[in-house]
Order: structure tokens, then C-alpha cells, then sequence
């Protein structure tokens, strides 16, 4: 399925997928790519699954192509990734099209909704009041949550996902959620964060 492309598709909710560049890939990147998704297809007939997915998303971030990414939207799925398989997938229709690739597109959009139902979900819910927190961050893992999807219910992997928020001049908090296997979503609230109380000064120390 692979094909070597010069178009980067943007990442979705998977850091495998590369940022919009503007030179093309040297041949001897290309040939790294290539080797890389060899490597992957290998492991995959190993049964080396996890091992796989790395190196595709090696092939990927060198030379991006729909291909890689419908390989590695399945390499996902076997690990049970669900989230990040169904952001590939996504990720692969919308290069193809934009290759004017209408198969791999077709096959990426399809892959995509038979993991719709599937899909575990989080919907962290930030009450106004604790919306108002100057300078607050909350963060899903290593990703910032952006104030406008407070409330939604976003696809995540399964397993465990801590979920934190910060202010400066406040004490953090966090929570560590399980996400089952089993489709479903979620709900996490964040509190108000208590205010910090500054250290009182320490004492002058005696004169002699």
C-alpha cells in the first residue's frame, strides 16, 4: 500500500503524523522510508506488533504517504489504539483526496466509521466557576486541552489517562483515569483549585 508522497498531512490526535512541509523528501530519506516500512511490514508477519507501529511511524515522518498511514492505522487498531487508529484512518482519507487516491480514500473513510462505534471516549466537564481560575491549564496526558472542548467527549485510547489542571498561585490537581476497552464515555470534573498560601518569611536571624 505504501507510496512515497510529498505531502504531510496534519496530525489529528496521533503524534506519528507529520506537520505541513515544503521540500520534498532526498532519495536517500525516501529509501530510509522505504526500509522503515519493509521493516514494519516483517514485524507485523512476526506478530511484533508494537515494534511495527514504530516503524511505520518512522516511514511516516519520513516520507509521509496515504499508504503508510492506512498501515499504520491498522498496526493501531491491532494494538487496540482504538482512538489513534480512527485518527489515522481520518488522516489517510484526507491525504488521499487530496492525491486524488479515491481508493485509498474510500478505504480510510470506511476504516474510520467501523471504529466510530468502538471508540472510548472522555468528556472532561470544567464548571464556570472553576473556568474563571486566571490562567488555568488542564492537560489530558501531555496534551493541553483546549478551552472550547471542555464539556465534549473526546476519543481516547484505552488504558490509563491522568487528567490535570494548573494555575499559577494555586496547588494542582489530578485524577488518574481507567478507560475500558468497551465503548463508552467517561466524565471527569475538575474542582476548584485551592489558592496557595505564601510562605511566611523566615525569622531575622539573631543579632550577635
Amino acid at each position: 500500500l505504501r507510496a512515497a508522497t510529498v505531502l504531510v498531512v496534519m496530525g489529528l490526535t496521533t503524534p506519528a503524523l507529520a506537520q505541513e512541509g515544503s521540500s520534498e523528501p532526498g532519495p536517500d530519506v525516501v529509501a530510509r522510508a522505504d526500509a522503515a516500512f519493509h521493516d514494519a511490514k516483517r514485524l507485523l508477519d512476526e506478530e511484533r506488533i508494537e515494534e511495527a507501529c514504530a516503524k511505520f511511524e518512522a516511514s511516516q515522518s519520513l516520507a509521509p504517504g496515504s499508504g503508510t498511514l492506512l498501515n499504520l492505522g491498522d498496526c493501531y487498531e491491532r494494538l487496540g489504539r482504538t482512538a489513534s487508529a480512527w485518527a489515522t484512518f481520518r488522516a489517510a482519507a484526507a491525504l488521499a483526496r487530496s492525491k486524488n487516491k479515491a481508493e485509498r480514500a474510500e478505504e480510510g473513510v470506511a476504516r474510520a466509521a467501523a471504529l466510530e462505534r468502538r471508540l472510548s471516549k472522555v468528556r472532561i466537564v470544567v464548571p464556570d466557576d472553576v473556568r474563571g481560575t486566571p490562567g488555568l491549564v488542564v492537560q489530558r496526558g501531555d496534551v493541553e486541552v483546549d478551552p472550547t472542548r471542555f464539556g465534549a467527549a473526546t476519543p481516547v485510547d484505552p488504558g490509563l489517562v491522568v487528567v490535570r489542571a494548573d494555575a499559577p498561585g494555586y496547588a494542582g490537581w489530578s485524577t488518574t483515569l481507567t478507560i475500558p476497552k468497551t465503548p463508552g464515555v467517561v466524565n471527569v470534573e475538575v474542582p476548584a483549585l485551592r489558592l496557595q498560601t505564601p510562605e511566611p518569611a523566615p525569622a531575622p536571624a539573631p543579632a550577635p
